[in-house]
Order: structure tokens, then sequence, then C-alpha cells
């Protein structure tokens, strides 16, 4: 196409700029601070769940959170774009020498692409802040991580609580509590959060037993304006599912 005319230029332009922005060293710099909490927390619930440092673990995505990990499991894989996708964003990181296994989250609608090379491989699987931004209906993402997992293993999977108490505040001021879809598309925003009953039957549909489904704050309260109502679970900012995998008979 043209990139002369003007519109097609202010599509690059847009593009670029928001590229730059989220995909930077500084992006990725603020993403590992604001997220610091999340992944402390993160390491000390699979340290419970999976004590044995040979146990064979998948991580979705590669990014800080995987770094934490595998300074203490021996056995880890990630699962992801390839490692030289969107360098300098928050997700990938090069300098771990981890099994990867490529593939793109976006096409799980479709069956016939999930790998087969991983089935019923792992102990466990961490998914941590990928489910919403996943342009497709949750189900068959679910479906897909459980063929990953032999049975019995577990998916532990975190995300933002959609019906936290500052979304809610934004809805009564008027103002939407979803973000803009990115013109990025390889770095999406959110396309959709969940609640905690979402969660639930979503497991339920996709053949996974949620063992746990819980609120937690993954942001500091110190200093939050709303520390005083995010002290309950269903105002509280994040989301954590255990689900386990069962003997499924056809």
């Amino acid at each position: 196409m043209d990139r002369n005319t003007p519109y097609v230029e202010q599509a690059y332009r847009l593009c670029e700029k928001e590229q730059k922005e989220t995909c930077g060293h500084d992006s990725a710099q603020r993403y590992l601070a604001n997220h610091a909490s999340r992944f402390h927390r993160i390491q000390n619930v699979c340290r419970e769940l999976f004590p044995h440092r040979d146990t064979p673990l998948l991580d979705i995505g590669r990014s800080g959170l995987t770094a934490e990990l595998a300074q203490y499991y021996e056995n880890m894989t990630t699962l992801g774009f390839p490692l030289t996708h969107d360098r300098g964003g928050h997700r990938e990181i090069e300098s771990l020498t981890l099994p990867h296994i490529e593939y793109d989250l976006r096409k799980c609608e479709d069956p016939e692409t999930w790998p087969v090379e991983k089935r019923d491989s792992f102990a466990g699987i961490v998914c941590s802040e990928v489910l919403e931004h996943l342009p497709i209906a949750p189900e068959y993402f679910l479906l897909f991580l459980a063929t990953l997992l032999k049975p019995g293993g577990l998916l532990l999977l975190t995300t933002p609580n959609r019906a936290d108490i500052r979304s809610r505040i934004r809805l009564l001021m008027g103002r939407n509590p979803e973000g803009v879809i990115r013109l990025y598309s390889d770095n999406p925003g959110h396309f959709r959060e969940y609640t905690r009953k979402e969660l639930i039957h979503m497991g339920n549909r996709a053949l996974l037993h949620p063992r746990r489904v819980v609120s937690c704050n993954f942001t500091p309260l110190r200093g939050d304006i709303f520390a005083p109502v995010r002290i309950f679970p269903p105002f509280k900012d994040s989301l954590i599912a255990l689900y386990e995998k069962k003997d499924v008979r056809r």
C-alpha cells in the first residue's frame, strides 16, 4: 500500500510510537518494578506446590518471573513467541538458557495448531498475567494448557480481578475500566479481565478442576486511599486460580 497518504502514514506512526513506548528499555524497567511483589508471591506459592527442584515446570511467556523461578527450579521450560521477538519488551529474556516452545497463543482457538511434542509432560504450569492479553475464548487456552499437564498436574494462573475496587470506582465515575485495544498487536494490552466466578466456570468447561480460586493484592496497600476497602476479598486487585488435571474418560 502507498505509504505516502496522510492516513497510512498516521497508521504507521501511531503503531511505531506505541511500540517504542511499550517495548522499550524504560517500559521493561517499570514493568519489573511494578510487578516485583507479584513475582515474589508467585515464587513462594510455587515452592509450596512444587517443593522439589527437579519438578518439570512450564512458564507461559518468558519474563522476570521466569528468571526468579529458574533460580530454584532445574527443569523449567517456557512457551510463547520466538525469543528474538519483541526485543526490549518485558516478556522475552534471551539470556535464560532454558528450553523454549515457540507458539503463538492467539492460535489456541484452532486445536489443530496445538503442539503435541510436549503433551502430558509437565507436573506444573505457571501462567501469570497472560489470560487477559488473549483475544480468544479462554476455554481454548485452558484446554490447550491441560494437554501439556501430566494427569494430576497443577495449573497456577493469576490475572487481574475485573471487580476490584478501582474498576468499580472508575465505572461509577463514568470511566471505562477496560483499556483500549492497542495498535501494536504483538504486545497487546488487556482484551478482557475476569471475575472469580468466571475463572471457576471456565475451568470447569475446560475439564480442569478448580481446586482453589482466591483474590489477593499484588500491589501494596501502603499509601493507597482504597486500602481500607481492598482488605475485603471482592475488592482485591488480583485473582489466583489453582486448577488440577483430573483423569478424563471418554
